[in-house]
């Protein structure tokens, strides 16, 4: 995989393949005004996505469980994030 880095973007292809994308922009200045993450994706992204959370919210995975999206196991670097289910819907 080779992800897409624009200063403050990251934007990783799905694992699966398939045409969907997703990008991240973080501006750490902006946290105050509410525009500190923006995610942009594609519908395709967007109906893989709704599928994992879909599957998060009825699969009966015990808290903690995680997925990782743009991060292959098998290479030891590369940009991505992480979607943690927590009982509490919070980090930490």
């Amino acid at each position: 995989m080779d992800p897409d880095l624009d200063g403050n973007s990251i934007s990783v292809p799905f694992d699966s393949g398939d045409a969907g994308r997703f990008e991240f922009e973080v501006y750490p200045d902006r946290i105050d005004t509410g525009d500190a993450v923006v995610l942009a994706l594609d519908r395709e992204a967007c109906r893989s996505l709704a599928n994992i959370f879909s599957q998060l919210a009825e699969g009966g995975y015990p808290d903690g469980y995680h997925v990782h999206l743009g991060w292959d196991e098998q290479e030891s670097s590369g940009p991505g994030f992480r979607i943690v289910l927590t009982e509490g819907g919070r980090v930490g």
